[in-house]
């Protein structure tokens, strides 16, 4: 089983993107930073805020040769806002196999909505 990806905003300095599971999904890419608009194989973006519903746990991490977890979301809720500058960022963007690429895991059937500030290296 796979994420079903919709990208909903590609701006400047953000992008929206909407994952659904309709059952468990192993680790799989739902952001390509180097496809997006202005994007590059350097380009890093932080997890501004997400709206999640998850029977399972949903786990979010960037990638790398031992991907960098941020978030494990259970149940539903929102995390983030205009008060927040970020929720979530890599550990370290130097780690080995770093991509900034974003994966996810679920459990079992989840929805979320995240919103990605670009950081670097986009044009």
């Amino acid at each position: 089983m796979s994420f079903v990806k919709d990208t909903l905003v590609d701006s400047d300095e953000h992008v929206v993107v909407k994952i659904i599971a309709s059952g468990a999904v192993s680790r799989e890419s739902i952001l390509d930073v180097s496809g997006l608009s202005g994007g590059s194989s350097n380009s890093i973006v932080y997890i501004e805020e997400i709206q999640w519903s998850s029977a399972g746990l949903l786990t979010i991490d960037y990638d790398a040769s031992t991907p960098q977890k941020v978030l494990e979301l259970t149940g539903e809720g929102q995390m983030g806002g205009p008060r927040f500058p970020y929720i979530a960022l890599p550990a370290n963007t130097g780690a080995s196999g770093f991509t900034g690429d974003i994966f996810a895991t679920s459990a079992g059937s989840a929805t979320a909505i995240i919103k990605f500030r670009k950081i670097s290296g986009f044009s």
